[in-house]
C-alpha cells in the first residue's frame, strides 16, 4: 500500500511541474509549437495539462508569439485568429470489473494565428518587445524558461 501512495505522489508532482511550472518548447505533451504558413503568417500553440488555467495558457501563447516575432526579426504582430479548447482524453476499460481509467490527463490548448510586421501597421497591433517583457515579468520567466512560483 505504501508503494501505491508513493507512486501516486510521484505522478502527481511530475504532472504539476510539467503542466504549470515550465515554459518550454513542446515536449512530453506540453509546451509551445509554431508553424510557418505563408507571407509572415504563423500558427502558434501552447498546450498544457488541466492544471494550467486558460488565462495563463492564453498569456503563454501570446508570449511565444512575441518571442517568435523577435526571433524572426520583426517588431510587431497582429492576431488574425484565436481559439482555445479543453479536451478530455477518452476513457477505456480493460474488461469486466475493471475501473475505467483515462488514457491521459485532460489537456488544454490555446492557438493564435499571427502576422508579423517590421513596422507598426496601425490598428490592433502588438509591440513584440513590450509583450515579451511584460509577460516574462508577470510570470517570472527567465531565459531558460522556468516560471517562478
Amino acid at each position: 500500500m505504501n508503494k501505491t501512495i508513493l507512486i501516486t505522489v510521484i505522478f502527481a508532482l511530475t504532472g504539476c511541474v510539467t503542466g504549470t511550472r515550465n515554459y518550454q518548447e513542446f515536449s512530453d505533451g506540453v509546451g509551445y509549437k509554431s508553424e510557418f504558413t505563408k507571407d509572415n503568417i504563423y500558427r502558434v500553440s501552447y498546450i498544457g495539462t488541466s492544471t494550467i488555467g486558460f488565462k495563463k495558457l492564453n498569456d503563454l501563447v501570446f508570449l511565444r508569439s512575441a518571442e517568435l516575432a523577435i526571433e524572426k526579426g520583426y517588431d510587431y504582430f497582429i492576431i488574425t485568429k484565436s481559439s482555445n479548447n479543453r479536451k478530455q482524453a477518452p476513457n477505456f476499460s480493460g474488461g469486466v470489473g475493471v475501473i475505467s481509467v483515462p488514457s491521459q490527463k485532460p489537456w488544454r490548448e490555446s492557438n493564435l494565428v499571427i502576422k508579423l510586421f517590421k513596422f507598426d501597421p496601425g490598428g490592433e497591433v502588438y509591440n513584440a518587445r513590450q509583450v515579451e517583457a511584460t509577460l516574462k515579468e508577470k510570470y517570472n520567466i527567465n531565459d531558460i524558461g522556468d516560471i517562478g512560483v
